[in-house]
């Protein structure tokens, strides 16, 4: 046996070499809930984010007028080169999924493709599924439950749609700004001179 060569383990009865350890994204994750967050108080929807790893969802926006509650679970994938595909599992307890496209930059294990110049940061994304909507896509391989975006009829009618979770929770529209002419004038007083 050579000295060099890698140890061979059994893993679910085929040998393979062991596997690299995972990238730990838990960073990422927070922070597309955070940014979930302020795209829900921006939009004037009541919300607040749950404990670290509750169970069925992330995030809590309310209605309280109405009495109305929504559960929202945040998946995110932080690689702008991402292959299209989030976890899911199949019974998630709760009313919308948001899935944000972070597109931090490209793998460190994946190269470019030529042409794509860059390191590949781009603006986030954010798609607002009903669970319902994304239910019946869940397939699992390998052990993990995903759902793949291209498997999603419409995917990109879902891009930003705010305003699906407004209706959930019977909240009225959001008014456009007015546009009737240049926005509040700052008054500017003229100090006279101090006396000397």
């Amino acid at each position: 046996m050579v000295q060099n060569e890698p140890k061979v383990v059994m893993n679910d009865a085929i040998r393979r070499p062991p596997s690299k350890p995972r990238l730990d994204s838990r960073l990422e994750a927070e922070a597309a809930e955070f940014l979930l967050l302020g795209h829900l108080l921006l939009e004037g929807i009541h919300a607040s984010k749950a404990y670290t790893r509750y169970p069925g969802f992330d995030v809590l926006a309310a209605n309280p007028s109405a009495g109305r509650l929504c559960k929202i679970q945040v998946k995110s994938r932080w690689a702008t080169d991402y292959d299209r595909k989030f976890p899911l599992k199949q019974s998630s307890d709760c009313d919308f999924v948001v899935f944000a496209e972070l597109n931090r930059g490209y793998r460190g294990y994946r190269r470019r493709k030529a042409g794509q110049a860059g390191d590949g940061r781009k603006q986030p994304r954010f798609f607002v599924f009903p669970v319902g909507k994304l239910n019946s896509q869940v397939k699992v391989t390998g052990g993990w439950s995903k759902v793949a975006l291209a498997d999603v009829a419409g995917f990109e009618e879902y891009l930003e749609r705010w305003d699906l979770i407004r209706t959930f929770l019977k909240l009225p529209p959001v008014a456009p700004p007015k546009e009737d002419g240049p926005g509040p004038q700052l008054r500017v007083r003229s100090r006279s001179p101090r006396p000397t």
